[in-house]
């Protein structure tokens, strides 16, 4: 009787240790559920990463076209003008004017338009290397108005002849120009602004910056474009240049 009970014990475990070996993956299954895992990935992390470009793209247009209605709001009570056309600092309120030390940069022109833009971060965009700002004073940690912010949270250009009346004349756009001349005058007072020719340039987009091939562009009657280099250049022949050359502010 003991004997039978034994054997019986030795059978169970026995069958146990079977189910336990059938139970696990083989070799084989293990790499085919790694290669199939490392398949998956190869596939979407792709798809993710054109999904956030695509992303920040729209954030950045998004960003642009709230530009562009401040611009607005701020120009139905200045004589329809935005901020370089008219002198400053003065009771205008304008950023412009021949021996404005402050009139060369970016910074400047975009803080003329704090109470309508409500917040510095729309002037970040997020695929930019900017440091964002948070509110508009000279507090060390997110103020634009402090030094270590100012041009270096600007992620947009200044259209130095934009016009409220012409509603295709580029008002701002992404930084990353290559424009066809650089550090040029302006007969609106600018010193040191970028140029692209209105016939025959070879301007475009900094591929390895921002959005790459393409860019958005802010023009003044409020829509966005994402452009590529050719189609910016098509955007400056405008006739309302200077001298046949459009004239840009780059933040830096």
């Amino acid at each position: 009787m003991r004997r039978r009970e034994k054997r019986a014990s030795v059978a169970f475990v026995h069958n146990k240790r079977c189910v336990r070996i059938s139970s696990g993956f083989t070799l084989i299954e293990l790499a085919f559920v790694v290669a199939a895992v490392a398949l998956l990935l190869a596939t979407t992390l792709p798809v993710l990463a054109n999904s956030r470009l695509r992303s920040d793209r729209l954030v950045c247009a998004n960003n642009l076209r709230r530009i562009g209605v401040a611009f607005h709001v701020w120009s139905d009570s200045h004589q329809d003008k935005v901020p370089w056309q008219l002198p400053g600092p003065s009771a205008e309120g304008g950023t412009g004017g021949f021996g404005n030390p402050l009139m060369n940069n970016a910074w400047y022109h975009f803080a003329a338009i704090s109470n309508e833009l409500v917040t510095p971060t729309l002037l970040a965009c997020p695929s930019d290397n900017a440091k964002v700002a948070t509110q508009w004073d000279t507090n060390p940690s997110g103020g634009f108005l402090n030094a270590a912010y100012r041009n270096n949270s600007v992620s947009y250009l200044v259209g130095c002849h934009a016009e409220i009346r012409l509603p295709n004349s580029v008002l701002s756009a992404d930084r990353n120009v290559l424009p066809d001349s650089s550090s040029q005058s302006c007969s609106l007072g600018f010193q040191t602004v970028a140029g692209i020719y209105t016939t025959g340039s070879l301007a475009g987009w900094d591929p390895s910056s921002i959005h790459s091939l393409f860019g958005n562009v802010l023009f003044t009657g409020g829509n966005v474009a994402e452009l590529s280099s050719s189609g910016l250049r098509k955007a400056v022949a405008d006739p309302n240049s200077d001298n046949g050359t459009e004239h840009f502010l780059l933040p830096r």
